[in-house]
């Protein structure tokens, strides 16, 4: 089932969709969706590193919507598991071919599974550029994020630029 448009569909949405990694006809990778219109900027493969074990490839996607009386981008990623590749995909999305691409405008979110808890270095690297959403709320509860069923980490972060306004933050619990 192609679930990113399967969502957008129901949804009633618009959507792309970047495949990072294929097993036989299967696809997995980053989707965006919005109710308002989008326009792909930049798909692709985020830098890896080869470790003792081959590590599945990671990758981004960065549409532009069209809100009402402005624009927004988004990237959304989801970084890999070794350390020394969340700091190189970390350094490639603060680069050229992304957020210092001639195109790439604020307001700016980059979203997304980090698998980096706060503190740790590909998180403070980001930080330096983006202000991390959970900072921007006083909030004396934790919001974590993984694991799913007994959540102790949070690793999925949502940074945005300095122009986006944070109000609230939440993480959805429900029995689904």
């Amino acid at each position: 089932v192609d679930q990113a448009h399967l969502l957008a569909q129901r949804l009633a949405m618009q959507f792309h969709f970047h495949p990072a990694i294929q097993v036989k006809e299967e696809q997995y990778g980053d989707a965006i969706l919005s109710r308002y219109p989008l326009r792909l900027m930049h798909a692709a493969a985020l830098p890896t590193v080869r470790a003792v074990r081959q590590l599945p490839r990671r990758g981004a996607l960065w549409a532009a919507a069209k809100c009402p009386g402005s624009s927004l981008q988004v990237i959304n990623t989801h970084f890999g598991i070794n350390g020394r590749e969340r700091l190189a995909q970390a350094g490639a999305l603060l680069g050229p071919e992304w957020t210092r691409h001639p195109g790439c405008h604020t307001p700016l979110i980059i979203c997304g599974d980090f698998n980096a808890v706060p503190g740790s270095q590909t998180y403070r690297t980001l930080l330096r550029s983006f202000r991390e959403v959970r900072r921007c709320v006083p909030s004396r509860r934790r919001l974590r994020t993984f694991s799913t069923r007994y959540p102790m980490l949070r690793l999925d972060h949502i940074f945005v630029s300095d122009e986006i306004h944070v109000h609230h933050v939440e993480v959805p619990r429900t029995r689904l």
